[in-house]
């Protein structure tokens, strides 16, 4: 797979040197060019499906091999399983090299990369998990079971005679709380948007497309991790459950949204999302069709608490009934 190491400090026209991408980009207007042609005139990157251009967008467009994600599927439905296989395989090592990845990395940065799904390396390489701990990294998830798909499966998440009625909390800050089947409770909770009384294990942090840019951008970021890292000083595993699919998220007009100075783009979102999935192993993030998708998701996860499984993989795989 040809891919570039690039020495972002030196200047392939003056040979000079700079001490970051900052300097750097400023050095090149000297030589009346802007980054994007600077890069696609000194390191050129053609789809390995089409042969067309791929356009430079930032520098991760630099291990690009695609355009977009269906020439990727598509080049590796024409493959043999072992071509294809070594590919997915070597995108993964690269990755852990570039980034000193210590998790592996789960459904939602594969996606938001554009990298293939679990669901393709699971076909490929049959376990997804056994592979990424081969390659070094710590899982954090585990493969799912035929248990875990019964009980996604469920029609409801309650026992129809439970010993005890659960009850879901919802703290008071929530404006638009969603519908719950279970009996609700509102009270003011340390973290999070909802919780299961009488478990201190998980938390619900329920966010809208618009809250969840708002939270992932420049001005909240901070507080929220303030957040997630009161959760973890608890032992508290912390799920962001965001009602919009995630290729809505992906492909949203973020940018065209007035905030301020600031432009915030989808790829800027997902980076830091990321960022978090690295840093906070018992953080995941969950997207779902709707407000109404989200209750009915959200009660079984308070309810069944499978934290040790990669929820947005369950989703995609469509567990939740």
């Amino acid at each position: 797979m040809k891919s570039y190491t690039v020495n972002y400090n030196e200047c392939r026209v003056c040979k000079s040197t700079f001490p970051d991408d900052k300097s750097f980009n400023s050095h090149l207007r000297g030589h009346k060019t802007t980054v994007k042609d600077y890069f696609e005139l000194h390191y050129p990157r053609t789809d390995m499906l089409t042969n067309e251009k791929i356009p430079y967008k930032d520098r991760g467009s630099l291990n690009k091999n695609f355009v977009d994600k269906g020439n990727l599927k598509e080049w590796i439905g024409i493959q043999d399983n072992q071509t294809a296989g070594d590919y997915c395989e070597e995108i993964l090592t690269r990755r852990k090299r570039e980034k000193s990845l210590i998790y592996t990395p789960t459904q939602i940065e594969l996606r938001s990369l554009g990298f293939p799904s679990i669901v393709t390396y699971n076909r490929l390489h049959k376990d997804y998990y056994d592979l990424c701990g081969r390659l070094g990294f710590r899982n954090k998830h585990l493969q799912l079971t035929e248990i875990d798909k019964n009980i996604f499966n469920m029609p409801h998440a309650l026992d129809p005679n439970p010993t005890q009625k659960p009850v879901i909390l919802i703290d008071t800050r929530e404006q638009q709380p969603l519908n719950f089947e279970f009996e609700t409770k509102v009270q003011k909770l340390p973290y999070g948007d909802y919780a299961l009384e009488g478990d201190d294990d998980l938390c619900i942090e329920r966010k809208s497309l618009e809250d969840f840019v708002g939270t992932m951008g420049p001005k909240n970021l901070d507080r929220f991790i303030r957040e997630i890292e009161r959760a973890g000083a608890n032992d508290t595993n912390i799920v962001v459950v965001v009602d919009s699919l995630l290729d809505e998220c992906m492909d949203f007009d973020l940018s065209a949204k007035s905030r301020g100075k600031a432009r915030i783009t989808p790829e800027y979102i997902f980076h830091n999302v990321r960022e978090l999935l690295q840093s906070y192993p018992f953080l995941q993030f969950l997207f779902v069709n709707g407000r109404k998708r989200a209750s009915r998701v959200i009660e079984k996860i308070l309810y069944f608490k499978p934290t040790d499984i990669d929820l947005q993989l369950a989703y995609d795989y469509r567990l939740f009934s």
